[in-house]
C-alpha cells in the first residue's frame, strides 16, 4: 500500500475531468457501490462554476488523496454555504488530509465573505463528534432523524439521522468543555437511557466510543444506540437545551447539555 503521508503534497480545486471522475471512484469507495446519491461530475463541475466548493487533496503523483464538497447559497438572509460531503482514501486516513480540507475550504469561503458553514454529522460516531466540536468549534443547530433516508449504503445501516451543525469561520476553532454537574442519560442493557435533563445543571448523553466495532459485533446492540440516543436528543433539544461540549473516552464518549437559557 503507497504511503499516503509521504507524497501529500497539495489542495486545491479540482480542475479536470479526469480529477472529477477520480471524486466519483473515492465516492463509490467510501459509500459503496450501492451507494444512491453519489454527486456526478457534471453536477460538481456545475456546483464549482456557481460559487460552490469542489476541492481536492492530491499526491505527489496527482493522485486524489481526499475531497470536500459543497453548495453556495443564502440561509437566514445570509450568504451561507452547505457542505456536503468529505472524503478521504482509505489509506490516507488519521493523517490530517480532512484537516488540511477544511482549512482551505474555511480559507476559500472567507475570501468569499461567506461568514457560515453547515453540515450534518452522525451523533453516534464519536470520533466525527470530537472532530467537529473540539477541533473545528462547530455549534449543534438542530437534530433531524433520518435526515438522508435510504441510500443503499452499508454505512447507513443504523439509519441516517444527524446532528445539522454550523461552523462560524472567524470564531476561533475548538471549544472543549468541562464537565460539571449534571443529569446522566447512562447505560442501559448497553444503551443509553432516553430521559430529561436537569434544568439547573444539564444533562449528558453517553454515546460508544466506537460505534463501527459496536455494529460489526452486535447490529441489534447497535441499533439499540441509535434509538435511545435519538429519543434523548429529541427531548432534550426539544425542551431548548444545547450541546456544549464532547467528551471522548476508551469506551464511552459523553456530549454534554447546557439547560434552556444557559
Amino acid at each position: 500500500m503507497r504511503d499516503a503521508r509521504a507524497t501529500f503534497r497539495e489542495i486545491r480545486p479540482l480542475r479536470t475531468r479526469a480529477e472529477l471522475a477520480a471524486c466519483v471512484a473515492l465516492q463509490e469507495a467510501t459509500w459503496g457501490a450501492a451507494y444512491s446519491d453519489v454527486v456526478p461530475a457534471s453536477v460538481m463541475q456545475a456546483t464549482a462554476k456557481m460559487g460552490g466548493v469542489v476541492t481536492g487533496a492530491f499526491d505527489a503523483e496527482g493522485g486524489l488523496l481526499g475531497f470536500v464538497y459543497g453548495i453556495t447559497g443564502v440561509r437566514g438572509g445570509e450568504t451561507a454555504h452547505w457542505s456536503h460531503m468529505l472524503a478521504v482514501r482509505e489509506d490516507a486516513r488519521d493523517r490530517g488530509v480532512g484537516a488540511a480540507l477544511k482549512e482551505s475550504q474555511r480559507r476559500e469561503l472567507r475570501a468569499r465573505g461567506v461568514a457560515s458553514v453547515y453540515w450534518t454529522f452522525d451523533p453516534l460516531v464519536a470520533r466525527n463528534a470530537h472532530f467537529n466540536l473540539n477541533r473545528l468549534g462547530v455549534e449543534v443547530q438542530e437534530y433531524v432523524p433520518d435526515f438522508y433516508g435510504a441510500s443503499g449504503s452499508a454505512l447507513h445501516e443504523l439509519g441516517t439521522d444527524r446532528f445539522v451543525v454550523k461552523w462560524r469561520l472567524e470564531a476561533e476553532a475548538g471549544r472543549g468543555g468541562a464537565a460539571g454537574s449534571a443529569a446522566s442519560i447512562g447505560d442501559s442493557g448497553g444503551a443509553p437511557a432516553a430521559g430529561s435533563g436537569n434544568r439547573l445543571h444539564g444533562a449528558e448523553v453517553a454515546v460508544p466510543s466506537d460505534i463501527d466495532a459496536l455494529r460489526a459485533e452486535s447490529l441489534e446492540t447497535a441499533t439499540a444506540w441509535r434509538r435511545t440516543t435519538r429519543a434523548a436528543f429529541a427531548s432534550l433539544l426539544g425542551a431548548g437545551y444545547r450541546v456544549r461540549a464532547f467528551e471522548p473516552g476508551p469506551e464511552r464518549a459523553r456530549y454534554l447539555l447546557a439547560p434552556p437559557g444557559e
